[in-house]
């Protein structure tokens, strides 16, 4: 693999790739969608990231895209978050992107596109799930689907459940039926096999935690009660992996409750 270009490099996902890519030693390149409710966060991302010599953060349309292509490159998508909080227009409409992706050598380069399994299970949202397929079918780089459950852990965004519960501020929770809540797989364990599978063909994925019913496991440990819990066995055509988790869920919660503590103490 070559350079990793992330777009949302500071989104949640994003974030975690950017971190594990480097710490092999590797080189990323972070593309950033700024929204003014996340300057803060973003510059205390890139305080965490921004001396690692591997990586530069770079503006879609200052992309030198006439010398990109010297090897192979993958772009991961962290479509996941813009959608879970509603801004998934960001990416349809961004023509900058899709400048970029119609010049890309296609021979050289592919897209991961990292996708909340809410948009393929639940029929309210067909409209979203044309507009994507239709946004994918404009572009001939091969494309990697991955479809994601709730993924929680350090940096999960306020508008996730179990960042809710976890916070000081009441019992005022507003669940989203965007978030889907058939499973849970922790975040760096997330990144850990996505970066196993990209080898792999230019397929569909679903990933799975390999301990049964963990979001609703997590869901206790926080003592969230009478939440909706959807369907776990969904219908899916594409390939299914299972993921070992390699913490227990106290352990995971409790690092995603330092980091929340810590950004409080420091904003």
């Amino acid at each position: 693999m070559g350079t990793t270009y992330i777009i949302g490099a500071f989104e949640f996902l994003g974030f975690h790739f950017c971190e594990k890519i480097l710490d092999e030693g590797k080189e990323v390149v972070g593309i950033c969608f700024v929204s003014n409710n996340d300057t803060y966060l973003i510059e205390e991302k890139r305080l965490h990231i921004g001396r690692n010599a591997n990586f530069s953060e770079c503006d879609l349309l200052k992309l030198d895209l006439e010398n990109i292509d010297s090897s192979k490159n993958v772009w991961i998508v962290d479509f996941y978050d813009f959608f879970v909080r509603d801004r998934e227009e960001q990416v349809f409409k961004n023509e900058s992107l899709n400048h970029v992706f119609e010049q890309l050598d296609k021979h050289k380069n592919k897209i991961v596109l990292l996708l909340p399994i809410s948009l393929f299970s639940q029929s309210i949202f067909q409209e979203e799930k044309e507009q994507l397929q239709n946004w994918l079918g404009t572009f001939e780089i091969p494309v990697q689907e991955i479809y994601l459950p709730t993924i929680y852990g350090p940096w999960q965004p306020k508008e996730f459940l179990f960042h809710q519960a976890l916070s000081d501020e009441g019992k005022q929770w507003n669940y989203t039926i965007r978030e889907w809540t058939g499973d849970a797989i922790y975040v760096e364990d997330m990144v850990t096999e996505i970066l196993r599978i990209i080898e792999e063909g230019n397929d569909k994925y679903l990933l799975i935690s390999k301990e049964k019913e963990q979001w609703k496991q997590v869901a206790a440990q926080l003592k969230l009660g009478h939440q909706p819990v959807d369907e776990q066995n969904i219908n899916f055509d594409g390939m299914k992996k299972f993921v070992e988790p390699s913490i227990s869920i106290e352990q995971g919660l409790e690092k995603q409750k330092r980091m929340m503590e810590s950004l409080r103490f420091e904003e």
